[in-house]
């Protein structure tokens, strides 16, 4: 008697603890829904990776503006200097817009008034829930996502990606905005009309894709790989760095290496300069080569870095070139340059 309680109870609760695990992302996202009720800030900061949301609206901005780039091309050089200024304008509105409040409020299924997207917030909208198509749905063991858009609207919703956070908690992640960049509410209008000015023609690619959603798709890839490796590199984690290179590289003057050889170059670095700032600031410029899934990527960087025991600091400009190679999912670098454009010793 006693066992088959046991039995039975022990099952019971192993059922009752799956159902709930099963439900955390939903409980965080009726959590985020509630601070916004009672206007919780803190609430809604712990529910929210805000430098991950905002790296992917960035690169989201970057990657329309680079589309129209290629769609819009222009010799004029004053128009490609738009571009350019446009490009720097995403850090200042993606600030501004991407705050705790405004993400919990777009789980609510509120939306920004276009033209006030640039001021953080200042003017929202509700159609009420009875006017929205909100779905909720796991896309993975570590990933959650809540779309949301408009009924009747034929249009991709706007998407909020959560990932686990350790093995019970979620955390907002990421926003996923439709295609188009004229989408109501996709893309703060400043950036969007800047976006207008396209930067320097690009050289046509050799070999032809089989469609404009396969080159979009892999390009918005690339960039967002572009942007790993810079924030991989910031953070010194070897493990992570080597994952982004192919067992074969042609590596800056050192002809072709292979990861040994990049891990002791990469240790000897982070010994030397333990503390390291780079950032991307310029287009990501991408080129398909002729070798079937290879392209050439090229950007500019802002760099500082520090080693706080000898008091020396370095920091300046430079121009990486990589070449990276796509097979299905995967992407690994292939070959590497820099070249350094300016330098300050402090």
């Amino acid at each position: 008697m006693n066992n088959r309680f046991l039995k039975y109870g022990s099952a019971a609760i192993l059922l009752l603890f799956g159902v709930w695990f099963y439900f955390t992302p939903y409980l965080v996202v009726d959590r985020m829904k509630k601070a916004v009720e009672q206007n919780d800030a803190a609430t809604m900061s712990e529910c929210i990776d805000l430098p991950s949301v905002k790296e992917s609206v960035k690169m989201y901005l970057s990657s329309e503006m680079g589309k129209k780039m290629r769609e819009e091309k222009s010799d004029n050089p004053f128009e490609a200097l738009g571009y350019m200024l446009a490009n720097a304008m995403i850090g200042p509105v993606v600030d501004a817009f991407v705050t705790p409040q405004n993400m919990a409020m777009m789980m609510s299924g509120m939306v920004p008034d276009k033209s006030s997207i640039t001021e953080g917030a200042a003017a929202w909208s509700s159609p009420g829930d009875e006017a929205l198509d909100r779905k909720l749905s796991y896309d993975g063991f570590d990933k959650f996502t809540v779309a949301v858009k408009r009924k009747g609207d034929a249009g991709d919703p706007v998407v909020l990606v959560f990932k686990r956070d350790g093995l019970f908690g979620w955390k907002m992640s990421a926003i996923k905005f439709p295609d188009a960049v004229s989408s109501p509410g996709a893309v703060p209008v400043a950036v969007a009309a800047a976006a207008d000015s396209p930067a320097v023609q690009e050289e046509p690619p050799a070999t032809a894709p089989e469609s404009v959603d396969d080159v979009d798709d892999v390009s918005r890839r690339l960039q967002q790989f572009v942007y790993k490796h810079t924030e991989v590199g910031n953070e010194g984690d070897l493990v992570g760095i080597l994952q982004l290179y192919g067992n074969r590289v042609e590596y800056f003057r050192n002809g072709y290496v292979d990861k040994n050889f990049i891990a002791k170059d990469k240790g000897a670095y982070y010994t030397r300069w333990p503390e390291v700032d780079c950032r991307v600031i310029s287009p990501v410029q991408i080129r398909t080569l002729p070798e079937p899934g290879l392209y050439a990527v090229e950007y500019d960087i802002s760099y500082r870095v520090n080693n706080p025991a000898r008091m020396k600091s370095v920091e300046g400009q430079a121009t990486t070139r990589l070449h990276l190679q796509v097979d299905g999912n995967s992407i690994v670098i292939v070959k590497e340059n820099q070249q350094v454009n300016s330098r300050a010793r402090q």
